[in-house]
Parts: structure tokens; C-alpha cells; sequence
């Protein structure tokens, strides 16, 4: 990360793009169909009955079960998928349109620390790379861009984990009504369609809900990917000189195809950073009403099991970074190779770098399997640990 803010900070020379509606507001000020709830506009083809995920308009149907997705399944299910039979993306999750929302943040809150002399003017801003306006003392925060960025689909989200995290509690919860019908001799036929009913109904709103979340996050995760490659790839092409030594190029596709997609990942799993401190309240609530304080015994089997869980944690995190080390090191390796190309097919050193290549890719691909594996493992051992 390191990397990425000394990029960031590097000199070159701006150039103002980007596209402005008559009022002054830029076409990119949506996100979700959220935010035009709270005061957000969208362009005419953007309107909020279009689906947020493609450009066709949406029923109730494609928007609860993601039926727009039926058609392009059924065609997979016969033939090899191709682009054509794709449908139309949103503009929404294109790389210029999300690309356009940070970059529109990012100066704007470099703006915001302008130099406190109040005879020294406002620094200028550029809308087209990540350039820290002369002036500025601060840097921002690429985490604050981003939840303004995304501030509506990550609230939609976490509304529809919260519902879903207490809708997964019914089951259990009528497991009381359940044992007491069984246990009658003659018990109606109503009382037990009414359990069964709102059993099947409650498993059915909590996979909507969560694919709704999951779906979301992965819609984030998306934009956010796209916007931050094109970024850095804006950024990449004004870059002095001087700074292009001072950054590699194999630095730069690192920072495009790693840090960027840990970006993504931790922003799809954001919501356990929370949800799962409340997922284990309701439910050990919920066994205290079965249990009283014998419950406290599962909780200490779980405190137990801590220190278990943070060197898994740890072994997992390690082998994961020595993978992410090798993968730079080869990408590295690729960049210097096609940068001189030139001179290494003049001395015939095709072979001796194939050979490099292919050693960290092997190295690279021996690590992931071993991570791989032992992720498998630890949870495998997660899962197992209730039964033991």
C-alpha cells in the first residue's frame, strides 16, 4: 500500500477531462436505486426502472430472483457462452463511470485542505488522475472516497444482512412449537401446515435477502475494481519521468492486480466485520432460552478454541502473503522482459529468462496450493470443531 500512496504523490502534468451536465453536476452521481430514494438523479437511460445490474428494464420477478439472468443460463446450459449473448452492461459498472465518481471525490476533498494562508490561492484540481493538488499538506483517505462512493449500496446492504441475520433465528425459534406438535396425540392439521409454512417461507426470504446482500457487495466490489484500475491506469500514463524510475512498472501491475482485487474481496466480506459479532449474540440469546446458563458452556468451548482459530488465522495469512510476494516477483519479471524485449532477443536470452519465468510461476503456483490447501483445512477444522 505503500506503493500505491507514493504514486499517488508523484508529480506530473494535469489535464482536465470529464463530462458535466448543463446544471453542473457531473453523470455519475448515482449508485444504487438506494440512492435515488435520498435525493440522487440519474441520466434519462439510468432511470430507477431500469435493473441496477444491466441496462434492460426490470419486473418485480428479475428483481427478486434475478430473472434477467434466466435467459443467459438457459443459453450456457446449451452452447459455449459468448459476449453477444451477454446482455447489456449498466453504465453504472462501467470503468469510466465509476472511475469518474472517485476521481470526482478524491479532488474534491483535496479542495477541502486548501492551504490555511488565506492569501495563497486554492489549489487546482485535476478530474482526470489521482494528483495531489500543490498546496496540500494532508493526505485522504482512499477509504473515506470510498465509502462516500458507495455509502448507499453498503447501507442497502448491511439493512438486507441485519433482516437476514434475525430471519435466519426462525428455524430454531420453532423448534419448541415443532417438538410440542409432534408430541400430541391428536393435533390439527391447521397447526401443522402454519409451522411448516412459515418454516419454508422464512428459508425463502433468507436466500433472497442474502443473495440480495452478497449480490450487492459483489456489485461494489465490481465498480470499485473497475474505477480504481482505470485510476491507476490514468494515473500510470502522467507519470514524470522521473517518477517513472522511481516506480516500476511491475510495482504498478502489482498494484492493479493484487492490491486492487484485496480491495474488492475485503469489500464483498465487509459486512461480517460487524454482522458476525451480532450473529453470535442473537444466537447464543436464542439458546438461553432453550438452555439458561448451560449455554455459557458453548461459549467458553468457543473461547477456548480461540487461540486455535488466531494461529490458523496467522499461518493462513502467512502463506498468503509469500504467494502474493511470488506473484509480484513474476510479474516483475514479465514487465522487465517485454520493456527489453529488444535487447534480450539481440544476446539470445530468451531461454535463460523463460526459464526464470517459469520457476517463479511454478514457486507461485506451489505456494497457492499450499494455501489453498490450508484453507481447506482450517475450515474443514472450523466446521468439524461443534461435533467435538
Amino acid at each position: 500500500m505503500s506503493t500505491s500512496s507514493a504514486i499517488v504523490n508523484a508529480d506530473k502534468s494535469p489535464e482536465p477531462v470529464g463530462e458535466t451536465l448543463e446544471d453542473g453536476s457531473h453523470t455519475d452521481e448515482c449508485t444504487s436505486d438506494l440512492a435515488v430514494k435520498v435525493g440522487s438523479t440519474y441520466d434519462e437511460d439510468d432511470d430507477p426502472k431500469n435493473c441496477r445490474y444491466t441496462t434492460t428494464k426490470s419486473n418485480l420477478w428479475d428483481r427478486l430472483f434475478f430473472g434477467f439472468l434466466t435467459r443467459v443460463v438457459l443459453r450456457g446450459a446449451r452452447h459455449q457462452l459468448e459476449a453477444k449473448d451477454l446482455l447489456p452492461l449498466h453504465t453504472l459498472f462501467t470503468a469510466k463511470e465509476t472511475a469518474a465518481r472517485i476521481l470526482r471525490l478524491w479532488n474534491k476533498r483535496h479542495a477541502r485542505k486548501r492551504p490555511q494562508n488565506a492569501d495563497e490561492e486554492t489549489p487546482e484540481t485535476d478530474d482526470a488522475t489521482l494528483i495531489r493538488p500543490e498546496g496540500t499538506k494532508k493526505s485522504v483517505s482512499m477509504f473515506s472516497v470510498i465509502f462516500v462512493a458507495f455509502w448507499a449500496d453498503l447501507l442497502f446492504a448491511a439493512i438486507l444482512y441485519f433482516l437476514a441475520s434475525f430471519v435466519f433465528l426462525v428455524p430454531p425459534f420453532l423448534i419448541g412449537s415443532l417438538d410440542d406438535f409432534l408430541n400430541k396425540k391428536n393435533p390439527p392439521m391447521t397447526e401443522g401446515l402454519y409451522i411448516v409454512g412459515v418454516l419454508l417461507a422464512s428459508q425463502q426470504i433468507f436466500s433472497i435477502l442474502r443473495s440480495h446482500t452478497f449480490g450487492t457487495l459483489f456489485n461494489v466490489g465490481i465498480k470499485l475494481k473497475s474505477g480504481l484500475s482505470s485510476a491507476i491506469y490514468q494515473k500510470c500514463l502522467r507519470l514524470s519521468s522521473k517518477s517513472s524510475k522511481e516506480y516500476p512498472t511491475g510495482d504498478i501491475v502489482s498494484l492493479i492486480t493484487i492490491d486492487v482485487d484485496i480491495i474488492q474481496w475485503a469489500m464483498i466480506q465487509s459486512n461480517y466485520a460487524w454482522g458476525a459479532p451480532v450473529s453470535v449474540v442473537l444466537t447464543f440469546a436464542l439458546i438461553y432460552q432453550y438452555l439458561g446458563v448451560y449455554c455459557l458452556a458453548g461459549a467458553l468451548a468457543i473461547v477456548a478454541f480461540t487461540p486455535v482459530i488466531v494461529l490458523m488465522t496467522k499461518i493462513e495469512s502467512a502463506l498468503q502473503t509469500k504467494h502474493m510476494k511470488k506473484k509480484d516477483q513474476r510479474i516483475e519479471m514479465v514487465t522487465e522482459v517485454f520493456n527489453n524485449v529488444k535487447v534480450i532477443k539481440l544476446y539470445a536470452w530468451e531461454n535463460s529468462f523463460m526459464q526464470k519465468i517459469r520457476k517463479l510461476r511454478d514457486q507461485e503456483s506451489r505456494l497457492m496450493y499450499i494455501f489453498l490447501g490450508a484453507s481447506n483445512a482450517f475450515g474443514f477444522t472450523w466446521n468439524c470443531y461443534p461435533f467435538f
